[in-house]
């Protein structure tokens, strides 16, 4: 019952769908966006199971639908982070994350490339993500997330979007490449 209400939940919302930080602008084109980020993150641990990450990069978005070509952008982010290993902070963790991106994504008309549009964009979401260390500051992370885009076509606007929000809720599946350090001794 409990896997048919999820069904259901995901079949209503996935004609409202955007993506993550840096998002897909067609969310009637996909139940899940599919991202790619190279990133710079920076952990400070309050705990022996917890951290708050501030992360900043840059990365490629698309629905799954309309693949190619896909949105770009940057983006900076702050996550509150709950490990399951002590001390170790890495492995499999959940966390809550916003974050601001500006992005360019491609206009479409007719199924044809037509212009591209610059937008600023605030996402708050949950992130369920697994750390992969190949050394102490090399990282590779794959993330499934569910947020809630807010966006403006400018800085000017920003405001608006907190107003006027992009309905639906976004599910990425994505892999984030990149440094991180964790600073050691700060519990």
């Amino acid at each position: 019952m409990r896997r048919l209400l999820i069904i259901l939940l995901l079949a209503l919302i996935s004609n409202h769908l955007a993506a993550d930080v840096i998002f897909t602008p067609y969310p009637d084109n996909g139940l899940i966006a599919l991202s790619f980020e190279g990133i710079a993150s920076y952990e400070l641990p309050f705990s022996d199971f917890n951290t708050v990450n501030f992360w900043g990069g840059a990365g490629f978005i698309s629905s799954v639908i309309r693949g190619f070509p896909p949105a770009t952008g940057g983006e900076i982010a702050v996550e509150v982070r709950q490990y399951f290993n002590t001390l170790t902070y890495d492995k499999i963790h959940f966390s809550l994350y916003s974050g601001l991106a500006y992005m360019r994504y491609p206009l479409f008309y007719h199924d044809r490339l037509v212009n591209y549009r610059s937008v600023v964009g605030f996402v708050p979401g949950l992130k369920m993500t697994w750390k992969f260390r190949a050394n102490d500051w090399l990282v590779t992370e794959p993330y499934l997330s569910i947020s809630k885009p807010l966006y403006a076509d400018d800085f000017s606007h920003l405001s608006k979007a907190f107003g006027n929000p992009e309905p639906g809720l976004a599910v990425t599946l994505g892999v984030r490449i990149g440094f991180n350090k964790i600073r050691k001794g700060t519990k």
